[in-house]
Protein backbone atom coordinates (compact mmCIF):
# COMPACT_ATOMS: atom_id res chain seq x y z
CA UNK A 1 0.00 0.00 0.00
CA UNK A 2 2.60 2.44 0.83
CA UNK A 3 4.24 1.67 -2.75
CA UNK A 4 1.16 2.52 -4.12
CA UNK A 5 0.29 5.29 -2.62
CA UNK A 6 3.56 7.15 -3.11
CA UNK A 7 3.47 6.31 -6.78
CA UNK A 8 -0.48 7.65 -7.37
CA UNK A 9 0.33 10.43 -4.91
CA UNK A 10 3.26 11.94 -7.33
CA UNK A 11 1.26 10.94 -10.21
CA UNK A 12 -1.45 13.38 -8.66
CA UNK A 13 0.75 16.07 -7.80
CA UNK A 14 2.91 16.19 -10.80
CA UNK A 15 0.20 16.21 -13.18
CA UNK A 16 0.28 12.77 -14.55
CA UNK A 17 -3.17 12.23 -13.32
CA UNK A 18 -5.42 15.56 -14.64
CA UNK A 19 -7.94 17.30 -12.55
CA UNK A 20 -11.27 15.29 -13.30
CA UNK A 21 -9.91 12.30 -13.91
CA UNK A 22 -11.51 9.21 -12.98
CA UNK A 23 -9.82 6.65 -11.19
CA UNK A 24 -10.49 2.92 -11.71
CA UNK A 25 -8.96 0.69 -9.26
CA UNK A 26 -9.35 -2.32 -11.29
CA UNK A 27 -7.07 -0.22 -13.93
CA UNK A 28 -4.88 1.27 -12.04
CA UNK A 29 -4.19 -2.12 -10.00
CA UNK A 30 -2.97 -3.67 -13.35
CA UNK A 31 -0.99 -0.78 -14.18
CA UNK A 32 0.71 -1.06 -10.66
CA UNK A 33 0.45 -4.53 -10.56
CA UNK A 34 -1.50 -4.47 -7.21
CA UNK A 35 -4.34 -6.05 -5.98
CA UNK A 36 -7.72 -3.69 -5.13
CA UNK A 37 -7.21 -3.53 -1.22
CA UNK A 38 -4.00 -1.28 -1.50
CA UNK A 39 -5.25 0.72 -4.56
CA UNK A 40 -8.73 1.27 -2.48
CA UNK A 41 -6.52 2.07 0.46
CA UNK A 42 -4.25 4.37 -0.94
CA UNK A 43 -7.62 6.14 -2.72
CA UNK A 44 -9.14 6.23 0.60
CA UNK A 45 -5.99 8.10 2.03
CA UNK A 46 -5.72 10.55 -0.76
CA UNK A 47 -9.05 11.38 -0.40
CA UNK A 48 -8.39 12.22 3.57
CA UNK A 49 -5.24 14.60 2.39
CA UNK A 50 -7.71 16.01 -0.42
CA UNK A 51 -5.61 15.15 -3.45
CA UNK A 52 -8.85 13.03 -3.89
CA UNK A 53 -13.02 12.96 -4.72
CA UNK A 54 -15.37 9.87 -4.12
CA UNK A 55 -18.79 9.93 -3.47
CA UNK A 56 -20.58 6.39 -2.38
CA UNK A 57 -21.26 4.12 -5.73
CA UNK A 58 -20.28 6.57 -7.66
CA UNK A 59 -15.57 6.26 -7.45
CA UNK A 60 -12.77 8.42 -7.16
CA UNK A 61 -11.41 11.08 -9.13
CA UNK A 62 -8.61 13.97 -9.23
CA UNK A 63 -9.97 16.66 -7.35
CA UNK A 64 -10.77 19.54 -9.68
CA UNK A 65 -8.53 22.84 -9.69
CA UNK A 66 -10.91 25.25 -11.67
CA UNK A 67 -11.07 29.44 -10.72
CA UNK A 68 -12.85 28.92 -7.48
CA UNK A 69 -10.45 25.90 -5.79
CA UNK A 70 -7.82 27.52 -7.21
CA UNK A 71 -8.47 31.26 -5.26
CA UNK A 72 -9.71 29.12 -2.40
CA UNK A 73 -6.11 27.21 -1.94
CA UNK A 74 -4.48 30.75 -2.84
CA UNK A 75 -6.52 32.89 0.05
CA UNK A 76 -5.85 29.46 2.52
CA UNK A 77 -2.18 30.05 2.03
CA UNK A 78 -2.38 33.85 2.65
CA UNK A 79 -4.68 33.30 5.43
CA UNK A 80 -1.87 31.05 6.97
CA UNK A 81 1.10 32.72 6.16
CA UNK A 82 0.08 36.13 7.56
CA UNK A 83 -0.77 34.38 10.97
CA UNK A 84 2.86 33.21 10.87
CA UNK A 85 4.59 36.21 9.94
CA UNK A 86 2.30 37.71 12.18
CA UNK A 87 3.28 35.76 15.34
CA UNK A 88 6.94 36.07 14.21
CA UNK A 89 6.87 39.88 14.38
CA UNK A 90 5.58 39.46 18.01
CA UNK A 91 8.31 37.54 19.80
CA UNK A 92 11.72 36.56 19.11
CA UNK A 93 11.06 34.01 16.24
CA UNK A 94 13.88 31.24 15.04
CA UNK A 95 14.22 31.30 11.69
CA UNK A 96 15.15 28.01 10.04
CA UNK A 97 17.52 28.34 7.22
CA UNK A 98 16.54 28.28 3.67
CA UNK A 99 16.18 24.90 1.95
CA UNK A 100 14.93 26.03 -0.99
CA UNK A 101 14.35 23.17 -3.67
CA UNK A 102 15.65 22.02 -6.92
CA UNK A 103 12.71 23.21 -9.08
CA UNK A 104 10.26 26.23 -8.39
CA UNK A 105 7.16 24.04 -7.11
CA UNK A 106 9.44 22.45 -4.70
CA UNK A 107 11.26 26.42 -3.89
CA UNK A 108 7.77 27.48 -2.71
CA UNK A 109 7.20 24.53 -0.96
CA UNK A 110 10.17 24.88 1.16
CA UNK A 111 9.41 28.76 1.42
CA UNK A 112 6.09 28.25 2.56
CA UNK A 113 7.19 25.52 5.01
CA UNK A 114 9.70 27.92 6.07
CA UNK A 115 7.01 30.72 7.00
CA UNK A 116 4.90 28.28 8.46
CA UNK A 117 7.72 27.34 10.90
CA UNK A 118 8.15 31.12 12.22
CA UNK A 119 4.73 30.04 14.52
CA UNK A 120 5.13 28.28 17.68
CA UNK A 121 1.60 26.87 17.00
CA UNK A 122 2.39 23.31 15.24
CA UNK A 123 -1.28 23.49 13.18
CA UNK A 124 -0.22 26.06 11.21
CA UNK A 125 2.89 23.71 9.48
CA UNK A 126 0.53 21.02 9.39
CA UNK A 127 -1.91 22.93 7.16
CA UNK A 128 0.73 24.65 5.06
CA UNK A 129 1.79 21.04 4.06
CA UNK A 130 -1.27 19.92 3.24
CA UNK A 131 -2.31 22.73 1.38
CA UNK A 132 1.21 22.58 -0.94
CA UNK A 133 0.82 18.91 -1.92
CA UNK A 134 -3.26 19.91 -3.09
CA UNK A 135 -1.36 23.32 -4.97
CA UNK A 136 1.86 21.09 -6.47
CA UNK A 137 0.33 21.20 -9.93
CA UNK A 138 -0.75 24.59 -9.76
CA UNK A 139 2.68 25.77 -8.50
CA UNK A 140 4.04 23.77 -11.09
CA UNK A 141 2.11 26.14 -14.28
CA UNK A 142 2.76 29.43 -12.42
CA UNK A 143 6.22 29.52 -13.97
CA UNK A 144 4.30 30.15 -17.49
CA UNK A 145 2.32 33.07 -16.41
CA UNK A 146 4.62 35.06 -14.50
CA UNK A 147 7.21 37.89 -15.44
CA UNK A 148 9.41 36.66 -12.38
CA UNK A 149 8.40 33.91 -10.24
CA UNK A 150 11.28 33.05 -8.90
CA UNK A 151 12.48 36.55 -7.66
CA UNK A 152 9.13 37.18 -5.63
CA UNK A 153 10.51 34.61 -3.46
CA UNK A 154 13.64 35.43 -3.20
CA UNK A 155 12.50 39.00 -2.01
CA UNK A 156 10.35 36.89 0.58
CA UNK A 157 13.68 35.19 1.67
CA UNK A 158 15.74 38.21 2.08
CA UNK A 159 13.38 39.80 4.44
CA UNK A 160 12.81 36.25 6.68
CA UNK A 161 16.74 36.33 6.51
CA UNK A 162 17.16 40.28 7.97
CA UNK A 163 14.06 39.15 10.49
CA UNK A 164 12.46 42.21 8.66
CA UNK A 165 8.65 40.89 9.41
CA UNK A 166 6.86 44.17 8.37
CA UNK A 167 9.00 43.87 4.94
CA UNK A 168 8.47 39.95 4.88
CA UNK A 169 4.91 39.98 5.12
CA UNK A 170 4.63 42.87 2.28
CA UNK A 171 6.56 40.78 -0.04
CA UNK A 172 4.57 38.07 0.84
CA UNK A 173 1.54 40.22 -0.25
CA UNK A 174 2.84 41.00 -3.49
CA UNK A 175 3.30 36.96 -3.80
CA UNK A 176 0.16 36.25 -3.32
CA UNK A 177 -1.61 39.07 -5.88
CA UNK A 178 0.59 38.48 -8.28
CA UNK A 179 -0.70 34.66 -8.30
CA UNK A 180 -4.53 35.97 -7.61
CA UNK A 181 -3.94 37.86 -10.71
CA UNK A 182 -3.64 34.25 -13.06
CA UNK A 183 -6.40 32.65 -11.81
CA UNK A 184 -7.97 32.44 -15.13
CA UNK A 185 -5.23 31.68 -16.83
CA UNK A 186 -4.16 28.95 -14.26
CA UNK A 187 -7.72 27.45 -14.60
CA UNK A 188 -7.53 27.20 -17.98
CA UNK A 189 -4.03 25.70 -18.57
CA UNK A 190 -5.62 22.85 -16.09
CA UNK A 191 -9.27 21.92 -17.69
CA UNK A 192 -6.47 21.84 -20.85
CA UNK A 193 -4.45 19.38 -19.12
CA UNK A 194 -7.79 18.08 -18.68
CA UNK A 195 -9.53 17.83 -22.00
CA UNK A 196 -5.81 16.24 -23.19
CA UNK A 197 -6.28 13.10 -20.92
CA UNK A 198 -9.94 12.42 -22.68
Amino acid sequence: MVRVYAELRRRIMEGDLRPGDRLDPTKLGKEMLASMTPIRDALHQLKGEGLVESWKHEGFWIADLGETAIRDRYLWCRDIARLCLLAAKTRFASVAPSTAGANYPEAVTDLLLRIAGLSLNQEHGRAMASLCDRSYLIRTLEPKFLAEPAGDLRRIEAHIDARDWDESLSAYEAFHEHRMDIIPQLAAACRSRASMAQ
